[in-house]
């Protein structure tokens, strides 16, 4: 009897931590789409401007002293979508 509970026991645990697995992965997945979908929301001082992922509006700009890609955060109601 005891091998049995130890038996249901190990098989309840391995069925949930497969189930957290593939809630993270799907998560993950999403997130990612969420990235890729930016919108294109107009124009400003010659930049495009998008609406993120969670409602922020800005534009791509390129530092000159590292040349990384930067997001500069502009007032939302400059986007139009």
């Amino acid at each position: 009897m005891k091998k049995l509970m130890l038996l249901l026991h190990c098989s309840f645990c391995f069925i949930s931590l497969n189930a957290q697995e593939k809630t993270k992965a799907t998560q993950k997945t999403n997130l990612v789409k969420a990235k890729n979908e930016l919108k294109d929301c107009g124009e400003y001082k010659g930049h495009k401007l998008y609406k993120g992922a969670k409602g922020g509006c800005y534009y791509k700009d390129r530092s000159s002293k590292t040349k990384k890609l930067n997001k500069v955060y502009v007032e939302g109601n400059l986007c139009n979508c």
